[in-house]
């Protein structure tokens, strides 16, 4: 009898020491997939004319067509460029963060009014967590939409004021 126990014993620590090796083998390897994915994927971000990639190239071009001729070759016209580009990278997480937020917000409030429906205690009580919830996540989306409107300004300021000086320069 003891010796079948301590058989279960040894066999338990075994196992629990091979968990630990696999458990060990594993977080090594997700970190290893993950270096070589983000050496791959900044390597596969090459720059094309003075700093400006593929993607940021396209992304020039969809706001004005004066960029399809403009040669890069002005650093402070590239500077601006490159803070127009920045206010829009940040318009459009705010973008997203404002979705999740006010998405969040309605499907709460959508969940509130169902347990509203029904008639006993407890789900008086989710209901006024949900909209509990609902108002809170809707707080927090309030930022991110001002967010939006501001750097939309200042990305439009910005590409004002670089399609004058690309106008200027032209002539």
């Amino acid at each position: 009898m003891k010796s079948q126990i301590q058989n279960k014993k040894v066999q338990w620590v075994i196992i629990c020491m091979l968990s630990l090796i696999l458990n060990k083998i594993t977080k090594y390897s997700i970190a290893i997939s993950l270096i070589l994915f983000f050496s791959l994927h900044i390597n596969s971000q090459e720059n094309e004319l003075n700093g400006f990639s593929k993607k940021e190239l396209n992304r020039l071009k969809s706001f004005d067509t004066i960029f399809n001729d403009y040669k890069f070759n002005n650093n402070f016209v590239n500077l601006n460029l490159e803070n127009v580009l920045f206010y829009d990278k940040k318009r459009r997480q705010n973008k997203t963060w404002a979705c999740i937020f006010t998405g969040a917000s309605a499907i709460l409030l959508i969940q509130g009014i169902a347990f509203d429906t029904r008639d006993n205690g407890i789900s008086d009580l989710f209901s006024d967590v949900s909209y509990l919830g609902s108002a809170i996540y809707l707080g927090a989306s309030i930022p991110f939409h001002i967010g939006i409107r501001k750097n939309k300004k200042l990305k439009e300021k910005k590409l004002l004021f670089v399609v004058d000086e690309l106008k200027n320069n032209q002539d």
